[in-house]
């Protein structure tokens, strides 16, 4: 491919704080770039996707700015938003016109031949959970017993195999409360497009809610007949000294202790910090790991085709680093404030480089 200017498509939604910071970025660095928003497929951003006698490729064009497809050199897939339909009523026309606007817009990723963070193929099959698992095993991280399943007499056989204590979480554990038209943002975009009165925001947030993990405890027990109903995650439960977050972006690794253990309500999941402003973030420091464990996450990205992931790990008491999952799209910068580790700056020069140096 010959020598082009960098030029950053980046695909997400209106609320992503990651990408503001990233844009920041490239603004400061003079780098051009432009940020597709999903919510506004298809009313907002028009999309016209060429094939058959020429070249595949795709034009986006919002607000009377046009960008070819041809002439992007990376592309950061950072979070599909819900397509948003004002006029539509039904569901059945909803499911209908969100599977057309999803093909549409993967035929256009079909047409970016450039540098990819990450690739929504690899991206994909890298989020299904008993394939991370078994990658990590398979370069050789150490991997909790596990078992995922919607059957209640297989979790009782799971947990009488485990010595120790048992833990249960989400599949994906994620809920969001509907399509996005609570934003203001949004809402006023609508209206200059289509001279929609914008209605009073409710929240300038999406409703996301995280279901952490939990131990099984006696009390819990009797409820495990719900796993008939919609399946989860059982594993044995890995004693920390602390927990682990490590960033990778390309081969750069931004490792960060979190001393989750030095609270109660963080003990089984940091991520329950969130949950309890009035405690204030736990402890973090940068952490220096093993050159074995870094060429270990290194290949397992490889061997998983990402070039940016936030790995969750745990340092045991007795010294042992055990996997638990890589998130294609975790969250940062709350890492970066607390620890200074330049994550942002590493992501933004990825992108204007256009490929791994």
């Amino acid at each position: 491919m010959k020598h082009q200017k960098p030029f950053v498509f980046i695909i997400t939604q209106y609320f992503e704080p990651n990408v503001d910071s990233v844009t920041a970025q490239l603004d400061k660095k003079e780098i051009p770039w432009f940020r597709l928003n999903t919510e506004t497929i298809p009313l907002i951003t028009n999309v016209r996707l060429f094939a058959g006698n020429e070249e595949l490729y795709a034009v986006f064009k919002f607000n009377g700015t046009e960008i070819d497809t041809r002439n992007i050199t990376a592309l950061w897939r950072r979070r599909i938003g819900e397509f948003v339909f004002p006029n539509v009523k039904t569901e059945q026309e909803r499911g209908f016109i969100r599977h057309e606007c999803a093909s549409m817009l993967h035929g256009a990723f079909e047409s970016m031949h450039c540098f990819w963070v990450n690739h929504f193929i690899s991206d994909y099959r890298a989020n299904v959970k008993p394939y991370q698992f078994e990658v990590a095993r398979r370069v050789g991280l150490k991997v909790p017993k596990t078992i995922i399943t919607n059957d209640p007499a297989a979790v009782n056989e799971f947990v009488e195999s485990i010595s120790g204590t048992v833990l249960f979480k989400p599949v994906i554990g994620l809920t969001t409360g509907g399509p996005p038209d609570f934003s203001l943002e949004i809402q006023t975009a609508y209206k200059n497009h289509f001279n929609i009165p914008p209605a009073p925001p409710i929240n300038r947030e999406p409703e996301v809610k995280a279901l952490l993990s939990q131990l099984l405890t006696i009390d819990k027990i009797p409820y495990l007949k719900l796993v008939a109903g919609c399946p989860a995650i059982f594993q044995e439960y890995i004693n920390k000294r602390i927990e682990i977050r490590i960033t990778i972006i390309g081969n750069n690794i931004f490792a960060a202790e979190i001393h989750s253990q030095e609270r109660e309500d963080t003990k089984v999941d940091f991520r329950a910090q969130a949950l309890a402003e009035s405690s204030g973030l736990l402890h973090h420091e940068p952490h220096n790991l093993p050159d074995e464990i870094s060429n270990k996450l290194l290949i397992l990205m490889r061997e998983l085709n990402l070039v940016f992931g936030c790995v969750d790990m745990i340092l045991t008491p007795e010294g042992e680093y055990v996997f638990l999952e890589v998130n294609t799209a975790g969250q940062w910068q709350w890492i970066e404030n607390l620890t200074g580790m330049p994550i942002t700056n590493t992501l933004t020069n990825l992108l204007i480089s256009g490929g791994i140096q």
